[in-house]
């Protein structure tokens, strides 16, 4: 939970925040879920950058929520893991190259199957609009972010209908998302597009740093799922440089499934201190929905959800053999599961089916060890000497 107030400092999501208030209660609700990890932790460096060493680097993967209407790979309630690098007053530009990089390695190592991540910059098409005579531009960005989801035809609509723009001015609006931005320098590109605007110059300066600083840190496969993409802008309002934004390569319209940015002062509002930061967030639930299309490709995960399944038959009386061993191996640092069951085949189909790789139990007087993997049974001896024949068991 966060104080309402909190989430709602840069106001853009406001209408998908979850208030939360007791219930019957007619209290004001000042109290709310937060629908990212990045506005809680800037709350959080703000309120203790006392106590933390400066560039702060941190990660973590926790839910969030939001007001969404369920429907696939976009869900009410889901798991983010993000990294974020938060420094005092200035925040060189390396670091958004390397939370880009260490994102994008993180990816790569998970096997998802092949993805894109488009990078830019917030202030390229804010710059670019400007250039153009509009002066209010979030409202423009807001729109032209929807042309994954509606296309330019529809943008281009949208931005008469909701802007009051001429279809000319709105088919300028959209020309920049068509450009490629890969070889051309700044100078260029502003000539081809016949808008000269310091903060459009500004951003594509440090687009084009930004490429560099990642060609001199990045391996090829890290290097290779990046591009340059002037199309998105990112809808958040606190980005105010680098943007980035990932999807999948076979399914380019399902929706992102990391993004990020730069944002120069998120904490404003916290404290009277600067403290710019970039972050790079992965939308865990969102990838692993889309892979549940394709379970059966994806390569099996290692078995054995515990290392023994300790297995009392009967009237659940406790075999101090059993206990004993258990607990010899539980300090070793073996996972142990035990579980009382009638009849000791129920008891085994109930081991397998929680993918114990050892299922130790009394039969015949005797406690015996099997290996579920392969079937191989072996009779434990009692005390020290059967807790050295389990482990060397298990490893076998």
């Amino acid at each position: 939970m966060e104080y309402l107030s909190t989430l709602q400092i840069k106001g853009e999501i406001d209408k998908e925040i979850y208030c939360l208030s007791k219930l019957g209660s007619t209290t004001t609700r000042d109290l709310a879920l937060h629908y990212d990890l990045t506005i809680p932790t800037a709350r959080y460096v703000a309120e203790h950058q006392g106590k933390l060493a400066f560039p702060f680097k941190r990660y973590q993967t926790q839910k969030v929520w939001r007001g969404e209407r369920p429907q696939f790979g976009r869900y009410r309630e889901f798991y983010q893991a993000d990294i974020d690098i938060i420094d005092v007053e200035n925040l060189p530009d390396f670091y958004d190259a390397e939370v880009l990089c260490v994102g994008i390695k993180s990816m790569l190592a998970l096997g998802i199957g092949a993805f894109k991540v488009g990078v830019s910059n917030r202030k390229i098409y804010e710059g670019y609009l400007k250039g153009l005579g509009i002066e209010d531009a979030v409202p423009v960005l807001r729109l032209i972010d929807k042309i994954d989801k509606v296309g330019s035809d529809g943008v281009q609509k949208l931005l008469v209908e909701h802007c009051g723009m001429t279809a000319q001015l709105a088919e300028r609006c959209l020309a920049l998302a068509h450009v490629d931005f890969n070889g051309r320098t700044p100078d260029a590109l502003m000539a081809e597009l016949g808008v000269n605007h310091e903060l459009f110059s500004q951003g594509l300066t440090e687009l084009t740093r930004l490429i560099a600083n990642v060609e001199l840190i990045a391996d090829a496969e890290v290097r290779a799922a990046i591009v340059a993409d002037l199309s998105f802008v990112r809808g958040f309002d606190y980005y105010s440089g680098s943007i980035f934004e990932g999807k999948f390569v076979d399914s380019p319209t399902y929706g992102s499934i990391c993004a990020g940015g730069r944002y120069d002062n998120l904490a404003e509002g916290f404290g009277t201190r600067k403290l710019p930061g970039v972050g790079f967030s992965i939308g865990l639930t969102r990838i692993l929905a889309k892979l549940e299309e394709k379970a059966a490709e994806l390569a099996d995960y290692p078995k054995a959800g515990c290392d023994f399944c300790l297995i009392l038959e009967g009237d659940g009386a406790l075999n101090p053999t059993l206990v004993a061993t258990g607990k010899q191996l539980r300090d070793q640092g073996f996972t142990v599961n035990t579980i009382s069951v009638a009849k000791l085949k129920k008891g085994l189909q109930i081991a397998a089916r929680l993918e114990s790789a050892v299922a130790i139990f009394e039969f015949d007087q005797k406690c015996v060890m099997k290996k579920l993997s392969t079937g191989e049974q072996k009779e434990v001896s009692p005390g020290h000497a059967g807790l050295l024949d389990a482990k060397a068991f298990r490893e076998s």
